[in-house]
């Protein structure tokens, strides 16, 4: 029984590890479109 909560545990904690490794990819977009529009409105 132990086990299987330990299996469980791994899961969830590798399931946590990409859903955190997804936010920061989806922050990074937002981070690099907001530097290109930046950068874009300080060109003109």
């Amino acid at each position: 029984m132990a086990q299987n909560t330990d299996m469980g545990d791994m899961e969830t904690s590798v399931h946590r590890t990409l859903e955190f490794a997804a936010m920061r990819d989806n922050i990074a977009e937002c981070v690099d479109l907001v530097d290109a529009q930046t950068f874009e409105i300080r060109a003109n």
